[in-house]
């Protein structure tokens, strides 16, 4: 006989090929699975519920789970529902705004010390199209080549 280990609370499952996320909450006498979508088939909660309780998440009695089908339930609810996800999801948009806002006067601060840069660069006269001056030493130069 297999000691009674106390299972968690409250977690969370991702099942990655569905993307869908769970939750499991253990009460006192029932355990309550909250799906976030309801993309899962009967088939497929049975093996969840089933590994659930192998792995220890769940207390032990619901390795032998019938089904959700069968009129004798033994305290386990399957429930679609996604409030608990927008209830994580507030942080995230808080987030998202906070890293938004630190880019925006990043790029500011960045743009405001460009424009300083230019206007502080020394300012050049306009060239013009003028054939540069040629130095008197190369003139005498050429026209003394005697010597």
């Amino acid at each position: 006989m297999r000691a009674q280990v106390d299972c968690p609370h409250r977690f969370e499952y991702s099942i990655s090929n569905k993307r869908n996320c769970v939750l499991v909450e253990n009460h006192e006498a029932s355990v309550v699975i909250r799906a976030a979508r309801d993309d899962i088939s009967s088939r497929e909660k049975l093996f969840l519920v089933r590994h659930l309780a192998d792995e220890g998440f769940i207390p032990d009695r619901y390795r032998w789970f019938a089904g959700f089908e069968s009129e004798f339930s033994p305290g386990l609810d399957w429930v679609v529902d996604s409030s608990w996800l927008k209830e994580q999801a507030a942080p995230n948009k808080n987030a998202l705004s906070q890293i938004l806002k630190v880019t925006g006067c990043a790029f500011l601060a960045w743009l405001l010390m460009m424009a300083f840069a230019f206007l502080q660069a020394p300012q050049r006269p306009a060239s013009t199209h003028r054939r540069p001056p040629v130095p008197h030493s190369l003139e005498t130069g050429s026209q003394n080549s005697d010597h």
